[in-house]
């Protein structure tokens, strides 16, 4: 089944500078620049509304067709969205770089990871670590999934998921040199430091350690 087309307007513009860039956004406009592998590029504006729907619906990995006015002329080209800049300290976005891709040539992209499932491991009093956020895959733009899924729920305390356990769509190859650690399901410092137990049993730990260290110091 196709995937739909999405389409996002933008205008291109001349202007440039902090001092210009902070009046656009003063105003609900977001500065960007558009780029490809040719060696193309120009400056756009787009409104704030428009870029918080796009990254919401679209995200970092998606296609969408960019149209672009300009002189009175509108023109069309296949996009996605390749970085974000945002604000320091405030929920906003500072600026956007949208790359121009040539859809029969593969992309090396960066894919976030979605966790499924619930880990067994969280009810033995298991942490679980997320060492990275997203991984990198190489494929077609069209083939460029939305996230990675993971399943969890067989995660145990002391388990772990490295790159190559994960399972990727059709046609979408991982990208990697080490075959490092995603995530792991790690006992709770507090518990794997002492060996506590934690409830009766615990107690009873405690309780005949003390009785050694009396006896010792008789």
């Amino acid at each position: 089944m196709a995937k739909k087309e999405y389409i996002v307007q933008v205008t291109a513009r001349e202007e440039l500078g902090k001092g210009y860039n902070r009046r656009l956004r003063a105003g609900g406009k977001i500065p960007g620049v558009f780029y490809n592998g040719k060696g193309e590029n120009f400056a756009f504006t787009i409104d704030e509304a428009v870029l918080s729907k796009t990254l919401r619906d679209m995200g970092r990995t998606q296609v969408f067709s960019l149209k672009v006015e300009s002189d009175g002329e509108t023109k069309s080209m296949p996009a996605i969205i390749w970085q974000v800049e945002h604000h320091p300290y405030k929920k906003k976005v500072n600026h956007v770089d949208v790359y121009g891709i040539d859809p029969h040539k593969k992309l090396r992209v960066d894919v976030p990871i979605e966790l499924q499932g619930t880990p067994p491991g969280r009810k033995e009093g298991g942490i679980l670590e997320i060492f990275h956020d997203a991984v990198t895959v190489e494929c077609l733009p069209m083939d460029i999934p939305h996230t990675i899924p993971i399943d969890v729920s067989g995660l145990e305390v002391g388990m772990h998921v490295h790159m190559e356990d994960l399972v990727f769509p059709e046609n979408v190859e991982p990208f990697f040199e080490e075959n490092f650690t995603i995530l792991n399901m790690t006992a709770k410092r507090g518990l794997a430091a002492t060996g506590e137990t934690g409830g009766e049993e615990g107690e009873e730990a405690e309780a005949a350690e003390g009785e050694a260290a009396e006896a010792e110091a008789e």
